[in-house]
């Protein structure tokens, strides 16, 4: 009943993710000790040695067949529980083989610091997953967790389980002086060190790319650059694009330029782009940014498109339009007869948090980590078709984010505010760098008449 309960859990989409946690979808595992327990003695040698064999082949194919892509505890857990069982029950009362095996003094060891492993290296590979971002380890990693894993426990084993082992203390005493003072201690800790460990609320610039943009729709303030300048720039793109208000702002003031960014969550407005790809919230937004886009793309003198190519490339693990690529090119040859095209590589998507890198970088905890190779993929495939069309350009931001040391961060604050989309303060630092080593744009190819009223309506 107990597995069936567990299972029921995981199946559910609402308890699956707690389901390993949760005492109810367990005690089917702890009642199967219980009742091994409780199972009369066996002197039949050979069927004691049989179970003993068969208890070693089932942790072994537990072992190395119940992954983290399988469901888990639910029947999975039956394998491990039952196999530990047979293979302590074979043991009670008859030398069995496999008993013999585990009685070498090395793994007898290792039973002794059993509690001590399993309390230890939970927080060991937590912290560790915390620091690099990510599940799985790389190997020196997973070696130095086992050392201090095997250290820690030796000490506690040793010097606290031991030691209390042979403590004749009462319930009451044991639960005041173990349990109720350290848990005092620790809340005492932890409201003294919150002021430290949260620090100041975080300012708007660190947690947004700017609330005054037209992102979804065009109320706002759509024009960025130069101030008093008509613009003369069209931007447009999906929530990369909308990342790179504050970026047009410092880049066009400095070029003396502005242009109007007009941008629409997971959509990139490429003629025939299929809208029914994206959530429900976004599809009307985005087919009013493509109906603005064609209608009026020739109101402008230079266009510039921005966007997450490894997203719309369907290299995500979300829907995406299959044939984005095709539409892309179809696009950029279309407007690219008429107008100059300038198409921007997307930033890099973060390992981590950037808040926790920021933290990270003032505690000096550098630490290498592997990045998303996706975004820069994605930037190739898109490279690789801009080179192709006559006056199309392909502006390169990822270089000039080199100089950002570790990305994510940029003189010890957030660069991003999750791990895909520039901050206010990321974008501004960009653009900055950007605007102090290239151009964007050549005053030739955009200063002209100003825009039709229409364009100005906008503003």
């Amino acid at each position: 009943m107990g597995f069936l309960t567990s299972q029921a859990a995981l199946n559910d989409p609402k308890t699956s993710a707690a389901a390993y946690f949760f005492l109810h979808t367990r005690y089917g595992e702890l009642l199967i000790g219980a009742f091994t327990a409780l199972l009369p003695a066996w002197r039949n040698s050979k069927a004691l040695n049989l179970l003993g064999m068969l208890g070693v082949i089932g942790i072994f194919y537990s072992f190395f067949n119940i992954t983290g892509a399988h469901a888990f505890p639910g029947y999975n857990a039956l394998f491990p529980c039952v196999a530990a069982a047979l293979l302590l029950y074979s043991g009670a009362t008859s030398a069995t083989v496999a008993s013999r095996l585990l009685s070498f003094p090395a793994l007898v060891y290792i039973g002794l610091l059993s509690y001590s492993l399993y309390l230890w290296h939970w927080p060991i590979l937590a912290y560790m997953r915390y620091l690099q971002g990510q599940y799985n380890l790389p190997l020196n990693w997973v070696v130095v967790a086992l050392v201090l894993t095997f250290v820690f426990s030796f000490f506690t084993y040793n010097f606290v389980e031991k030691k209390e082992n042979w403590l004749h203390m009462s319930f009451r005493a044991a639960a005041i002086k173990i349990y109720i003072i350290p848990s005092i201690l620790l809340l005492a800790c932890c409201i003294a060190g919150s002021k430290y460990w949260f620090g100041p609320a975080l300012p708007q610039d660190l947690l947004t790319y700017g609330h005054e943009t037209c992102h979804g729709n065009f109320e706002k303030n759509c024009i960025r650059g130069s101030p008093g300048v008509a613009p003369t720039v069209l931007v447009f793109g999906d929530s990369h694009a909308a990342a790179l208000n504050s970026f047009m702002d410092v880049v066009g003031a400095k070029e003396g330029w502005s242009a109007t960014v007009v941008t629409g969550s997971s959509c990139s407005p490429v003629f025939r782009f299929d809208v029914n790809v994206l959530p429900e919230f976004a599809r009307q937004p985005c087919v009013n940014l493509k109906t603005f886009v064609e209608e009026h793309y020739l109101d402008y003198r230079a266009i510039i498109i921005a966007s997450s190519w490894e997203y719309q490339l369907g290299l995500l693990d979300i829907p995406a339009d299959k044939d984005y690529l095709a539409k892309f090119e179809h696009t950029v040859k279309t407007i690219a007869k008429d107008r100059p095209v300038y198409v921007l590589s997307d930033v890099p998507r973060l390992p981590i948090s950037p808040f926790r890198l920021a933290r990270f970088e003032k505690l000096h905890l550098n630490v290498e980590r592997s990045r998303p190779r996706e975004a820069a993929e994605a930037n190739e495939v898109i490279r690789g078709i801009v080179s192709t069309i006559p006056n199309v350009h392909w502006v390169d931001l990822d270089s000039v984010m080199q100089g950002f040391g570790q990305i994510g961060s940029y003189e010890g604050l957030p660069t991003y505010f999750d791990d895909e989309h520039l901050n206010v303060y990321g974008s501004t630092k960009l653009g900055e760098a950007f605007a102090h080593t290239r151009t964007m744009l050549p005053l030739s190819q955009i200063s002209s008449a100003q825009p039709p009223d229409v364009i100005k309506g906008i503003r």
